[in-house]
């Protein structure tokens, strides 16, 4: 911004009072310019310009005191280098110098050391500008404009300090004038357009986002580069507004793109340092999203590195706003600024973009620093983009290192968004899916610098394809004859190739397992290896990272390796009979084994007549034709090589050496490699000879290929049962069939592995409500009923099954098993929804997958959880949550790093995929830990599956080769158990805290057998008894069983028996459980105590006693929990919403919100219609705060004050009680004569607030539910003491920030006060500004004493006050006031003035007034105030003037 300067004018000596700097002691501004021109007048001059850039930096490191002595050291430092010339501090860190022309050159030099040295703990960057005025040029405020420009120009340039004006520079602030001038304009007629940059994926050479860029189309200057105006806007505190019409440009786009269903990429916005700190760009971006209806995502966040080098927290604190909501936060610039990795330290970012002065020039010594800087963002799992790519050399070379995007003219200039369509089609670029972009943005994290032969797969489960491999992976390609990368993806597209098949399998294997797997394979002579990991899936699409290794070539595999290898293929190659060599482009065969008594080595030309021999000689007759078709040279070597494996396959009968036939398998294999036409021929007996029982075996393989044993027996169809046994055991379909009872009988292959059931005999005769797989298990059993008994099949029925570790919903067609025309049974056949892939990928869009495990995000599980409630709550069928936590994850993951913690989620999930059963939902709700639903019928299977994979996670020793000792703890609780999920979670939350406080966790490790003493049992709170099993004699009654008895705590047992004192029977009871104790067996029934009156829970065992198993029972009275539940719940209710409220409120900085958020809870809480909160005064109240249902119609907010005295009666119930309740509105108001004064009034409570003897008004509760208003009042007498804090709180800060925009003096505003009254006046209004200056202050204060200057002083702000309807009046400094009023033209303004003179001559004061015209909003309040400063001093000049004539002609 620059400064517009007052032409100074002279003062009479007597009259003019000098003003100074208050810090630094130096001239004010009006002061240097009566210096300055008189110096001018005088000699030649140059006037400098001095700017520490980095100034900003001593005040966040040292703190503002240290800032204020810095900047009198630097007007030291300048006085001393120049001596006793005009010199000022304009603002802040600048300097104005006017020093002598001579030798000045060399006094720069000498005051910017002098400046730098005056703080040592920082390095200033000291820039300064330098201008000598031509003869005639007088104009002091255009000379400082000039030298300020000068030093702006080289305004963060690091190698230039100086710079002298040149009429350029002039140009440069016509154009800077004229874009402020314009630019609300060019926003309102959309001369500011937003062009689109395509950012496109190295590894695809798709278009996977864009950057959106401003382009100014003015209709008088043409294209004004952003280089030109975006500087310009950031200094004059603009660059929010045009940041924020990019945003809403860009989310209408996008809006647009959607609705048409046209394809819409991330696209990224830039912020400025400036966004950060003139307005909320978190709250701007996310209302402009939710008004256009945008996914997360969608916009991408930019900000530049040197907007980040001071670490500001506002700039902080909005990065981490957009980063927890999900907006992907791009640092931009990166390695243009001054602390590049500083920056990298303190912030986390989703990309960095690599500045485009690493590729000009593009040298080796920039490559070899890209590279290293890409590697080390893959480390810290950030992604890369490069900026500026112009050339293809460029673009091969970012691929090639593994920088993820490339944005850059050699793949496209920034287009309007309506060219971008025919763009893409004349430089044939296509955009990336939305499905994609997360698996790519996985692999982009895979580090291709690595010393590791590293590839990336790309598999949609149909064709894989190699997407890139560094140059250690092409190395290993090339030593098996595959030359690049491009010949791989032939391969993999080829049908024949013979590995895919192999290949397939193996990358199936690492999806399933999810861990690194590996292979080894012999291609084109060589002994390779392959490993394999996905990185990531999404529906049928995957990638994974690959590594390949040639061992016969690896020095690391020495001669025993090979050795060994070889052994392996020798061993291997021994289970063929015989094998032949044939190659039909020299049509030879040559012998390499041998099956007859043909020698080894042997070569026989003539390929088709060497079969024919081979055909009459040794192939049974039978058989001949068939082998001669099959060993045709014309078609062998086609039919192999172009079969799925390359090789095909055939038995024939073979004519053995001792007369007899043998069945061959003959193996036909294409050398898939070779340059010439080459075969092996491999001849393996039918190893079934070998086998004692073939019969049964061949029996086996034809029932497994669909033909029935029945196929054997006569009279039976083979296709009927051959066709159902291939249904049961080999089709990938899912059905059951269940009896007359709902229970199961049978079931398919693929239905029981989905629910990793392993035999059906684990599930036959139990019913779906005994399994729990069933989530509406009630209605399921209806519709299997209502099939059975009206013999109408039931098709599409849509049932919920907790499959797969979370809830699904599938499809069922039902259908009757009839015999002999009675229904027995039901058939049920399960398919997946149509639409379930599209269903499972809106679950991940919405969150409701973790990311990183798959399994149920925490809302997930909350979605889930509803159900399994709902399910509970209408049938009954209660449900169990399983709380499961690793504690030590988090401490370990951070001293070993993020590769160590992945690895270790890892395997832990895997544990919970192996052992926890399919039918159960699990969800990662924190780092390491986890929450299990399921129905009740899965208890005892799931405490097992606890207590195993405790024991695993403890098993866990080492990964990654860290040491590591993990505990797993594990609570559990049950739906009946709560009233709702929020309870349901705090329950879990409390018992997990427990056993990790007492370690309970621990347990299972240490041993099987635990000891208590009997102490422990003296103090249980419920009974214990022992008795003698053989005679009924009680043994020990702890004291609790004692007072139940009425038994003194010493009173003998001998003689007692537990039938009489228990029972009060004469015999043993009839049903004593004496018979069936066991050890470690607990038997537990409830049972009615005639003689106690009470429900008991009984638990009995055997345990040792004084070296006897005796009965130990243990005895719980149920009512008496039942009534202490009850209490505790109510107890516990309240405790949890009052500290939930409490905590809503208190944790608020601001506590008007904090009022805002208690008022939302509790109303919620008591499912009010509504809450108001009445402040008072002395004698009225007025309704200051208000919450409403949703479902409710808001209460006005226009109510106005109203006296007390109108609600005297509410005032006297207040002196009763603070908290009382009016349950019938109705009939209070007939009896107390109240009046209501709003509408649709029921029931109501009122709570008195007041704190510290200060009334502060009541709460109003407005018809709360009806079961509320008995627990509300313990409640809200608690609550009322919070919400009278945050009033007072409120108050308190109101108050004090009164006084500080309050002048002590006066009572009228300050400066402080004036920024604010500033930013509440409403736009588009014009308002004139009158600056007043008293006449004689300082002769009153000399003359009368300064307490008649402040009389003076007191009367005048008097005077401004009557004068203004408003109050808009503000002390500016010691004899300086301001006066604001809106107007409608400039002639009222100056009547205005006029009557204001009028007031003050009245009144016998002497004011100097002057005034400016501006209109809302006003960006640049100090011009305005500096012209009606001028305009006040031209007054004041006149007023001394006239003053001291009319003394000369007294004199």
């Amino acid at each position: 911004m620059s400064f517009v300067f007052s032409k100074g004018v002279r003062l009479s000596a007597p009259f003019r009072q000098v003003r100074r700097d208050e810090l630094t002691g130096l001239p004010t501004m009006m002061e240097f310019m009566e210096q300055a021109k008189r110096q001018l007048a005088k000699e030649d001059v140059t006037f400098l310009y001095f700017n520490v850039e980095n100034f900003r930096l001593v005040n966040q490191r040292f703190g503002f005191q240290a800032g204020n002595q810095l900047l009198i050291r630097i007007a030291e430092a300048l006085a001393q280098v120049f001596g006793d010339v005009p010199m000022a501090r304009l603002n802040d860190d600048r300097f104005v110098v006017v020093a002598k022309t001579a030798e000045v050159v060399a006094a720069i030099h000498r005051a910017r050391t002098e400046v730098a040295q005056a703080e040592p703990r920082l390095s200033l960057a000291v820039k300064v500008g330098a201008y000598a005025p031509q003869k005639g040029m007088d104009d002091i405020a255009r000379i400082l404009d000039r030298v300020k420009l000068a030093c702006d120009s080289i305004k963060g340039i690091y190698d230039r300090d100086i710079a002298w004006f040149n009429p350029s520079m002039e140009e440069q602030l016509n154009l800077r004038t004229y874009l402020l001038t314009h630019f609300s304009e060019a926003l309102e007629r959309g001369w500011i357009e937003v062009f689109y940059q395509p950012e496109v994926r190295a590894l695809t050479r798709e278009i996977c986002g864009f950057e959106a860029l401003a382009r100014w189309r003015d209709p008088e200057r043409g294209l004004i580069s952003p280089g030109v105006f975006i500087p310009v806007l950031e200094e004059a505190h603009l660059i929010h507004k045009l940041d924020a019409y990019i945003l809403h440009t860009v989310a209408k786009m996008a809006r647009e793109k959607l609705d048409a269903n046209l394809p819409v990429l991330p696209i990224s916005v830039n912020l400025s340092r400036l966004d950060f700190l003139l307005q909320d760009p978190f709250a701007v971006a996310e209302t402009i999203r939710e008004e256009y209806r945008l996914p997360l995502g969608l916009i991408q966040i930019e900000v530049t590195e040197n907007a980040l080098v001071d670490r500001m927290d506002s700039v902080l604190n909005g990065i981490q706003k957009f980063q927890k909501k999900g907006y992907p936060v791009l640092l931009d610039d990166f390695g243009s600024g001054y602390s590049s990795l500083n920056v990298l330290k303190d912030y986390d970012f989703d990309t960095i973009k690599f500045d485009m002065k690493f590729l000009h020039p593009f040298t080796a010594k920039s490559r070899k620093i890209l590279k290293y800087l890409v590697s080390m963002a893959k480390d810290l799992s950030v992604h890369t983009l490069a900026e500026g790519a112009e050339t293809k050399e460029q673009c091969d070379f970012l691929r090639e290192i593994g920088c993820e995007k490339i944005q850059g003219y050699y793949y496209g200039k920034p287009v309007p968004c309506e060219d971008f369509q025919q763009y893409c089609l004349d430089n044939d670029l296509h955009l990336e899916s939305r499905d994609d972009t997360e698996l790519l943005n996985k692999a982009g994290l895979v580090d291709m610098n690595q010393t590791a032969p590293v590839a990336i797969l790309y598999d949609d489960n149909e064709q894989m394809t190699m997407l890139q491999a560094n140059a250690l992976y092409l190395d290993a390609l090339h030593s098996i004859g595959t030359p690049s990368v491009e010949r791989v993806n032939i391969n993999f597209r080829s049908k024949n190739f013979p590995m895919n098949e192999k290949f397939r399998r193996f990358l199936e294997r690492s999806k399933a397992t999810g861990q690194w797997e590996s292979m080894m394979y012999v291609d084109n002579g060589q002994y390779m290896r392959v490993k394999i990991k996905e990185l990531a899936a999404r529906g049928t699409h995957s990638v994974h990272q690959l590594h390949l290794s040639n061992i016969s070539a690896d020095k690391a595999f020495d001669d025993t390796h090979s050795h060994r290898f070889d052994t392996i293929v020798r061993n291997v190659l021994q289970t063929y009979d015989a094998i032949w060599y044939i190659n039909l482009d020299q049509d030879v065969i040559e012998i390499i084994e041998s099956l007859t008594e043909t020698r080894v080595g042997m070569q026989f030309h003539d390929t088709a007549a060497t079969m024919q021999r081979f055909a009459s000689r040794y192939v049974h007759p039978a058989d001949r034709e068939r082998f001669l078709a099959f060993a045709a040279p014309a078609a062998l070597y086609e039919r192999a090589s172009t079969s799925p494996k390359s090789f095909i396959t055939a038995p024939f009968r073979i004519l053995m050496s001792d007369g007899h036939y043998v069945w061959i398998f003959f193996t036909s294999m294409a050398l898939f490699k070779s340059t010439s036409r080459e075969m092996l021929i491999c001849f393996n007996r039918n190893f079934i000879e070998q086998i004692p029982d073939r019969t049964v075996i061949i029996r086996q393989m034809l029932e497994s290929y669909g033909i029935a044993k029945d196929f054997f027996a006569a009279g039976q169809d083979p296709l009927y049962q051959g066709a159902f046994a291939t249904m049961l055991e080999d089709m990938d379909v899912e059905f059951f069939w269940k009896d007359r009872q709902h229970r199961f009988c049978g079931a398919s292959r693929a239905f029981l592995k989905a629910r990793g059931v392993r035999d059906i005999a684990e599930i036959r005769g139990r019913t779906d409500k005994e399994l729990g797989w069933q989530l509406l298990a009630e209605q399921a059993y209806e519709t299997e009923e209502t099939v059975m008994r009206t013999g109408t099949p039931l098709l599409g029925v849509h049932e919920q099954i907790d499959i797969g570790h979370r809830l699904q919903e599938i499809r069922a067609a039902k259908f009757p098993i009839r015999q002999d025309g009675q229904v027995i049974g039901i058939f049920i056949k399960l398919s997946t929804l149509v639409d379930a892939p599209a269903r499972r990928e809106q679950d991940a869009a919405l969150g409701l997958i973790d990311e990183e495990t798959h399994l149920l995000s925490y809302c997930g599980m909350l979605r889930d959880a509803l159900l399994y409630a709902d399910e509970y709550r209408l049938h009954g069928n209660d449900y169990t949550a399983t709380l499961l936590d690793v504690p030590e994850f988090d401490g370990i993951g951070m001293k070993y790093g993020k590769d160590f913690r992945r690895h270790l989620l890892q395997k832990i999930v895997a544990l919970l995929h192996k052992d926890l059963p399919a039918a159960c939902s699990i969800a990662r709700v924190g780092s390491c830990c986890f929450i299990i639903l399921s129905k009740n019928a899965q208890d005892n299977g799931l405490q097992e599956a606890a207590l195993r994979i405790t024991q695993e996670v403890h098993a866990i020793r080492e990964v990654d080769g860290h040491p590591c000792t993990l505990y797993m703890h594990y609570a559990k609780a049950h739906g009946a158990e709560v009233r709702s999920l929020d309870s349901l979670m705090r329950l879990l939350i409390q018992r997990l805290q427990r056993a990790e406080e007492k370690r309970y966790g621990l347990t299972p490790y240490s041993n099987d057998n635990l000891l208590f003493s009997r102490d422990l049992f003296d103090t249980l709170p419920f009974g214990v008894i022992i008795s003698d099993p053989a005679t009924h004699e009680l043994l020990y009654l702890n004291q609790a069983q004692r007072r139940e008895l009425g038994l003194t705590y010493d009173e003998p047992l001998a003689g007692k028996t537990c039938y009489r004192l228990l029972m009060g029977a004469n015999a043993p009871c009839d049903n004593c459980n004496e018979s069936k104790l066991r050890h470690n067996v607990c038997q537990v029934h409830i049972y009615h105590n005639d003689t106690m009156n009470a429900n008991l829970l009984l638990c009995h065992t055997l345990v040792p006693w004084n070296g006897k198993s005796c009965h130990f029972c243990m005895a719980i009275n149920l009512d008496k929990y039942q009534q202490r539940h009850a209490a505790h719940d109510k107890v516990l209710y309240q405790e949890l919403s009052i500290n939930d409220i409490i905590r809503a409120g208190m944790y608020e900085i601001d506590p008007e919100s904090g009022i805002r958020k208690m008022m939302n809870r509790l109303g919620h809480l008591l499912s009010a219609d509504h809450l108001l909160i009445a402040e008072e005064t002395a004698t009225m109240l007025r309704c200051s705060h208000f919450w409403d249902a949703q479902d409710a119609l808001p209460l006005s907010r226009e109510i106005q004050p109203f006296p007390r005295e109108e609600i005297h009666s509410l005032y006297e119930h207040f002196l009763k009680e603070p908290v009382f309740t009016i349950d019938d509105v109705e009939a209070f108001c007939r009896d107390n004569g109240y009046a209501p004064r709003l509408p649709n009034l029921q029931r109501l409570i009122f709570v008195r607030l007041r704190l510290d003897d200060r009334a502060y008004g009541y709460l109003e509760v407005i018809n709360p539910a009806p079961e509320q208003m008995e627990k509300a009042l313990p409640l809200l007498q608690a609550l009322a003491r919070f919400f009278s804090i945050l009033l007072r709180n409120r108050n308190l800060i109101r108050h004090i920030d009164r006084l500080g925009k309050i002048d002590p003096l006066t009572a009228i505003m300050n400066r402080r006060g004036l920024l604010d009254y500033l930013q509440n006046l409403p736009d588009n209004r014009q308002y004139a500004f009158f600056f007043g200056d008293l006449n004689g202050l300082k002769e009153t204060n000399d003359r009368l004493g300064h307490e008649a200057g402040d009389t003076l002083i007191k009367a005048a702000a008097s005077l401004l006050e009557s004068a203004c309807p408003t109050d808009a009046v503000f002390r500016m400094g010691g004899d300086e006031f301001l006066m604001v009023e809106e107007i409608q033209d400039s002639a009222q303004a100056g009547a205005i003035c006029a009557q204001l003179h009028d007031r003050f001559r009245t009144a016998g004061i002497s004011i100097a007034l002057g005034y400016a015209l501006a209109r809302t909003p006003i960006d640049n309040i100090d011009a305005v105030l500096a012209k009606a400063d001028r305009r006040m001093y031209q007054e004041k000049i006149q007023h001394h003037q006239t003053r001291h004539q009319h003394i000369d002609i007294d004199n």
